[in-house]
């Protein structure tokens, strides 16, 4: 079984989430490499605009972007980005076009906002972004 998708998940009922059925049927009973190949090159091809990821587009840039001052550091908030061909491999929290914090990528498994704190000073008066990236973390500039 080749798993392309899934279109429910039951976290409070696991015996109803497809990605559990999903999991169990690809373990139980797997393609041969030739045979994987070719079941995802057809679903590839495919195209449905039912599904974000059957649309082909490249990295979405995170949304909902928020400052929270506390003294003096500053909490920013955030929902996740989407990858495009390749995977986020990293966040970069930015007060203009100054670098305050590059931090390794990690999923938004709740409706709650990924945050991270950064210093109040480096903030300043400048707008603070976050920049979603196929690139490793980095270290400040």
């Amino acid at each position: 079984m080749e798993i392309i998708g899934t279109g429910h998940i039951d976290r409070d009922k696991p015996e109803a989430d497809q990605m559990v059925t999903n999991l169990a049927s690809a373990v139980k009973d797997s393609p041969s490499e030739v045979e994987r190949r070719r079941i995802e090159r057809e679903a590839g091809a495919r195209h449905a605009a039912s599904n974000y990821f059957q649309e082909k587009r490249g990295l979405v840039q995170s949304s909902d972007v928020k400052v929270k001052r506390d003294g003096d550091r500053v909490a920013v908030s955030w929902n996740t980005a989407l990858a495009g061909a390749e995977p986020l491999q990293s966040y970069e929290i930015r007060a203009g076009e100054r670098l305050l914090l590059s931090l390794p990528f990690r999923p938004q498994l709740t409706e709650a906002p990924l945050t991270a704190m950064v210093p109040a000073d480096g903030v300043g008066s400048d707008k603070v972004s976050v920049i979603a990236s196929e690139a490793p973390p980095r270290a400040r500039a």
